[in-house]
């Protein structure tokens, strides 16, 4: 199973150019039978994660980009993540701190996941710090969606 990554073409919605300083898309095919919608790919990709790398996300959103967070626990957040619009095929997160505004999108399109994180900088600082946290988000989200995937086909 291959995940995709892209910083423009056609995995990343044309709609967010221009309105942010960053958007990358991961694209990964979804199975015949995996029936998920949006908000269920990504509860799986962030809240089915291992423990130490939940942990490892929380750190990195609230310790390194100053992410204000919300209850991991509640339902109209992901792991934290606000949940600020919800369709079955499109799920969009928000959060945002002094460093950054950012959102992850969640989109099921002709039998694929799209997962778009876009990110606006608000400090002089946001550049640098997003290019250092860009490589480790790019692992991260990749292998979390190849596992998402998998727990779909098994299921």
């Amino acid at each position: 199973m291959s995940v995709n990554f892209g910083e423009s073409g056609p995995a990343v919605r044309s709609g967010f150019e221009g309105e942010y300083d960053f958007c990358g898309a991961f694209e990964c095919p979804v199975g015949a039978h995996d029936s998920r919608s949006a908000e269920q790919w990504a509860r799986s990709v962030f809240e089915q994660a291992p423990m130490p790398v939940r942990w490892f996300l929380l750190v990195g959103w609230r310790g390194v980009l100053g992410l204000r967070m919300g209850p991991r626990h509640d339902a109209r957040h992901v792991l934290g993540w606000r949940i600020a619009d919800a369709r079955p095929d499109e799920l969009t997160l928000a959060s945002d701190s002094w460093l950054i505004d950012a959102i992850n999108v969640v989109q099921l399109h002709e039998g694929r996941v799209v997962w778009t994180t876009c990110v606006r900088y608000l400090s002089r600082f946001a550049p640098l710090v997003w290019a250092v946290v860009l490589p480790m988000h790019k692992v991260t989200v990749s292998l979390l969606l190849k596992r998402a995937a998998r727990s779909g086909a098994d299921a």
